[in-house]
């Protein structure tokens, strides 16, 4: 879940978390060093992240976010 979303949600409004969650998905997939990343909203303020990669490596990415 992305820290402190709910305070900018409350703050700019539901369409304005929309787009910042979408930005956020398109980061996280660019981030990925192969490229193979998919990142979605997975409801409220919780981002589900799909990657081809073994547990290293999903380890890496998750500290890396």
């Amino acid at each position: 879940d992305i820290d402190h979303f709910k305070s900018y949600n409350d703050n700019y409004g539901h369409p304005q978390g929309d787009v910042c969650l979408k930005l956020l998905c398109k980061a996280i997939q660019q981030s990925a060093n192969d490229g193979g990343a998919v990142a979605f909203r997975f409801g409220g303020e919780e981002v589900l992240v799909l990657m081809n990669a073994d547990a290293d490596q999903a380890t890496k990415m998750a500290e890396t976010l």
